[in-house]
């Protein structure tokens, strides 16, 4: 399961947690979370940082699968 918080893409004091199977999943849940809780934000976006934005989510999404991956190797070996 893929994840991305609000956090990990530098929101302060949102508990936004998307999840999802497909990164295109994730990162829908993630753009409707942000139209509806921080319209302001966007529409002071550009177009270029719109896209940054966009780019920074799939590197969040692949560090977040990344430390998950780690955790439950982690946690078989200490069976």
């Amino acid at each position: 399961m893929l994840r991305l918080s609000c956090k990990d893409i530098g929101g302060r004091g949102d508990k936004f947690v998307a999840t999802g199977r497909k990164v295109s999943s994730v990162k829908k849940q993630m753009w409707a979370h942000a139209a509806k809780k921080h319209k302001a934000m966007l529409k002071k976006m550009t177009p270029s940082k719109m896209k940054a934005m966009d780019k920074m989510m799939s590197r969040a999404i692949a560090k977040n699968k990344k430390a998950d991956k780690k955790k439950k190797a982690h946690k078989k070996r200490r069976r």
